[in-house]
């Protein structure tokens, strides 16, 4: 398979994304050119609930990202059915530490999430791995898997305070329309929130309808659930983080037994659906 094809052409779907995100000046990177600028109109507002409380330097907060698009979104086979797969995470994932400040271009980030798809070192990415290996149909090979879907954050820029990255509730609230947007301009069939901040983005954004929720039988801080919901034309399942879910083989290639069940079940109503 010829890698560097499928890290830089730019389909349909990836154009579509980068020139919505660069029309918003959401794109990874400081620089205002065409090719990843960023001015969006929230930043000012964002940095100063960063200030207030963390008090963190402006050059020390990662500002835009980019979406990534897997070269064959929208093949993906779920019980026979083409989709188009979605994640919604938490924050990005930053590849290479020195481009903290001046961010990333977007064949690069393109080259990041599908790598680390193929061979996952993270709960995040490894979680996209496993998931999708149970949601789509027998057979679909991991190389396959790892172009298949897309990824998107609820939250665009981010700064470091110790070790994770962190949001505050004003950025959380500003990039809800970035979003959105995203998510239009994708138009999947099938959207999956890895974690809890990225489900109640989601919520507030489609008020999905409820349809099943599964638990995991624990109570305390290992209770966790997964929920089944449907609004118009999309199907969402709001999961925990990987890193944050018991029993979760990210490395070993399985799922929790809650997990399976959900993504059996979701397999069985996207084939309902017309």
């Amino acid at each position: 398979m010829n890698w560097k094809i499928v890290d830089s052409e730019m389909t349909c779907w990836r154009t579509k994304i980068k020139g919505l995100q660069t029309k918003w000046g959401i794109g990874s990177s400081e620089d205002y050119s065409p090719e990843g600028c960023f001015h969006c109109e929230h930043w000012e507002n964002c940095y100063e609930s960063i200030s207030k409380k963390n008090k963190v330097e402006k050059n020390k907060v990662s500002k835009g990202d980019w979406t990534y698009v897997g070269h064959q979104y929208g093949e993906a086979s779920v019980n026979g059915k083409k989709a188009k797969i979605l994640f919604v995470s938490m924050l990005k994932q930053i590849w290479d530490e020195n481009k903290l400040k001046k961010g990333e271009d977007f064949e690069s980030v393109q080259k990041g999430f599908r790598t680390s798809a193929l061979k996952p070192r993270t709960p995040h990415m490894g979680g996209v791995n496993v998931e999708l290996k149970y949601l789509l149909d027998e057979g679909t090979s991991c190389e396959d898997r790892c172009q298949q879907f897309a990824l998107t954050n609820a939250v665009r820029c981010c700064f470091r305070l110790g070790a994770p990255y962190h949001a505050t509730g004003m950025m959380e609230k500003n990039c809800a329309s970035h979003t959105k947007a995203i998510i239009q301009a994708l138009e999947p069939d099938i959207i999956i929130a890895q974690g809890n901040n990225p489900s109640h983005s989601l919520r507030k954004l489609f008020d999905p309808i409820n349809v099943e929720t599964y638990d995991n039988g624990r109570t305390g801080h290992s209770s966790r659930s997964v929920e089944i919901g449907q609004r118009e034309e999309f199907l969402f399942l709001l999961t925990a983080h990987p890193a944050n879910c018991p029993g979760f083989g990210w490395k070993a290639g399985y799922l929790p037994d809650e997990l399976k069940k959900a993504f059996k079940r979701a397999r069985e109503i996207y084939a309902d659906t017309d």
